[in-house]
């Protein structure tokens, strides 16, 4: 057991660690998403792990890094286990309209220079149960129990793919099956962050990752934030 995945390759990071080293935890005393929310999770029943990137990318185009994570998720979990998945901007995936994993992208500088980025994904695998109803796991969604590492191997050569793709200076392919594949495109949103909210309808990611809403006073491009749609609009 660990705090925290993306607490220990922040470390390692700062340490020197290479391009692609991994930390992959059991168990979180710690675990966070984004906004410094609690990630838990039973002992044994979650994929909980982050990945060291050392990406040749400008600050501004590091948001993209979560788009190859969970475009990765996305992908591994339909191949592996047939459930059907979509993304939620810019972090989530979702199954039958809930959570099923999440991605923390951190990004570490050195001055101007984006000198690392964080990968952090857990994947509730076999949960059964949940304090929200908002969440759900692979065994909560087929009634099946799933080998974590086998999904874990998988996720990663997505990751791999998609990543080198986009070092190679090539994001279209990356784009459009977040496009294809969004919860969010189309949706009435509500944006909070930054102390404030933008609403909107969300029309496109664009090139640099950012969610493109159509608001009242025109277009508006988003770098990070917290998206509700649907339902959970007030």
């Amino acid at each position: 057991m660990i705090t925290s995945t993306n607490e220990r390759a922040k470390a390692w990071a700062h340490d020197g660690a290479p391009e692609g080293a991994l930390v992959v935890a059991d168990h979180q005393s710690a675990g966070r998403g984004r906004f410094g929310r609690s990630w838990v999770a039973p002992a044994g029943t979650a994929l909980l792990f982050s990945v060291v990137l050392r990406p040749a990318l400008e600050p501004p185009r590091a948001p993209l890094i979560a788009l190859v994570a969970a475009a990765a998720v996305r992908q591994a979990v339909e191949q592996d286990t047939g459930i059907r998945t979509a993304i939620k901007w810019p972090n989530d995936v979702l199954a039958d309209g809930k959570k099923l994993a999440g991605v923390l992208a951190e990004s570490l500088l050195a001055g101007s220079h984006l000198a690392a980025v964080i990968a952090g994904i857990g994947v509730n695998v076999n949960q059964e149960n949940f304090a929200t109803e908002r969440a759900t796991s692979l065994y909560g969604l087929s009634g099946r129990t799933y080998q974590r590492f086998s999904l874990l191997a998988t996720i990663l050569e997505e990751m791999r793919r998609r990543y080198q793709a986009l070092l190679a200076g090539d994001s279209v392919a990356l784009l459009a099956e977040c496009r294809a594949h969004s919860a969010t495109i189309g949706q009435d949103v509500v944006l909070s962050g930054g102390g404030g909210q933008i609403r909107g309808r969300a029309v496109d990611i664009d090139s640099d990752g950012r969610l493109v809403l159509d608001t009242q006073d025109g277009l508006v491009r988003a770098v990070a934030g917290e998206v509700t749609t649907g339902e959970d609009v007030p």
